[in-house]
């Protein structure tokens, strides 16, 4: 090898070694269910009380726990107002498999709220955050919903769950 070649070869063993490995990202999951009202569902996985490597879109494994973040923002330019029970007016987070409904901790939406009517309003650029903990240890393998509610909408997505 001559003194060009190994002078290249040494530049690409440099730039290989200096690469770093991808930073697992939050499976992160967007929709504009009401005009200028934005959904996000955030998914990690959670052990010994940190964040750790996130879930590829879609899938969990069975035995993890995990942190959910959703948030609904108001990107508009006027303040979206909306009636409902009080339970329409907090963002809560739920996880469930048909009629069974995974426990959790934080904020949990509640299976049914019958309280009376009351009025909402999310202010122009408001943003509202929720956050809740699911111990998927106990819970079968199969497809779950995962999802957000506020103001009277869902925002839901498909979760598979495997061994």
């Amino acid at each position: 090898m001559g003194r060009k070649s190994l002078f290249l070869l040494f530049i690409l063993l440099l730039a290989a070694c200096g690469q770093k490995e991808k930073e697992p990202q939050t499976a992160f999951y967007k929709k504009e269910i009401i005009p200028t009202i934005y959904y996000t569902l955030a998914i990690d996985y959670v052990t010994d009380k940190n964040f750790s490597n996130s879930p590829k879109l879609e899938v969990i494994e069975k035995g993890q726990t995990i942190q959910v973040t959703a948030t609904v923002e108001n990107t508009g330019k006027t303040d979206y107002k909306f009636g409902g029970n009080p339970c329409s007016g907090h963002l809560g987070v739920s996880f469930r498999n048909k009629d069974t409904v995974v426990p959790g901790t934080g904020d949990v939406a509640p299976d049914f709220c019958i309280e009376s009517y009351a009025e909402h309003v999310l202010k122009t650029g408001e943003k509202l955050t929720a956050s809740a903990k699911f111990d998927l240890k106990g819970i079968e393998p199969g497809v779950y919903e995962l999802s957000s509610s506020y103001a009277n909408r869902q925002f839901v997505k498909k979760i598979k769950v495997i061994d």
